[in-house]
């Protein structure tokens, strides 16, 4: 299944990348290891794409294990390669990630200190 072909493509740089066991209401996305405030949640060659639901699923699995980022990997007919598939994220995510690989990390400028960040 979808799960298993990105845990295969993971796994040469997160060697502890693995699927999870679905676990009901309680479900903690489909694969971990990676690092402990990721979840990702992967559907594998959907009929339909019902991407509002994909990221409340994502933000409910997300709140379930504690983690600060979550993400949707979706397998598109046709392919094979995990690494081929699209990732979606919802826009506050994708910023963090934007600072955090271009450096651009204020430290004290204009932070609000009941915002929670994913880097600091």
């Amino acid at each position: 299944m979808g799960e298993t072909a990105v845990v295969s493509c993971l796994r040469p740089l997160y060697p502890l990348a693995e699927r999870r066991a679905k676990q009901g209401v309680k479900d903690r996305g489909d694969i971990g290891g990676i690092c402990p405030q990721l979840v990702i949640e992967v559907k594998h060659c959907p009929k339909r794409f019902e991407i509002s639901e994909w990221l409340k699923e994502a933000d409910r699995e997300g709140v379930n294990d504690a983690a600060l980022l979550t993400c949707v990997w979706f397998k598109l007919r046709g392919t094979t390669d995990a690494m081929d598939w699209p990732v979606m994220m919802r826009g506050r995510y994708f910023v963090e990630l934007l600072k955090l690989w271009t450096g651009n990390y204020p430290t004290n400028v204009g932070h609000d200190e009941n915002q929670v960040s994913l880097f600091q």
